[in-house]
């Protein structure tokens, strides 16, 4: 699985979660305190075509701050998505999602809100989005790069994702 060190730990820890294991007490993975700066890249070959390859069985969701909240880009909320149809709802929106125009684009809007979801395979993959919510909304898993903010549906993703991690603005 090579993702960057955090985010292995963090998709690892979900995997155990998707086996059962959390069931019996295993504690469950959590976001780290503050955003990445760089997006770890995927080496999982679905992950190279598909921003979000079907099956997952999980989904991390970590809400992070924008410009100007403290803590600064910090963790303001998380929630753990396990319901399939949630999870396959989430992968099929993502997936979705139109590719970036190949002309310029201006973002001036963009505060740096973001939400990652790390996502967990049954066996044993795990790939990193990162969820612009604000400026142009692009959607990563750095290989595959899409657009959020330009349709009606990618609008209501972002908000899907937003809602499902339980942060309010103020929060």
């Amino acid at each position: 699985m090579p993702l960057g060190g955090f985010a292995a730990a963090l998709v690892a820890g979900l995997i155990v979660l998707g086996s059962g294991a959390a069931q019996a007490g295993t504690q469950t993975p959590h976001c780290a305190q503050k955003a990445l700066i760089e997006l770890p890249v995927n080496a999982w070959a679905p992950a190279r075509k598909q921003l979000a390859p079907p099956g997952a069985k999980a989904i991390r969701l970590c809400r992070y701050n924008a410009l100007g909240r403290l803590p600064l880009r910090g963790l303001a909320r998380s929630a753990l998505v396990t319901s399939a149809r949630t999870v396959k709802s989430i992968v099929s929106e993502l997936d979705a999602l139109p590719a970036l125009p190949r002309r310029p684009l201006s973002c001036p809007a963009d505060d740096g809100a973001e939400i990652d979801a790390l996502l967990a395979y049954p066996d044993g993959n795990g790939v990193f989005v990162q969820i612009d919510l604000t400026g142009c909304a692009t959607v990563s898993n750095g290989s595959v790069v899409r657009w959020a903010g330009s349709t009606a549906a990618g609008r209501n993703l972002l908000a899907e994702t937003e809602q499902l991690t339980g942060y309010k603005p103020g929060n």
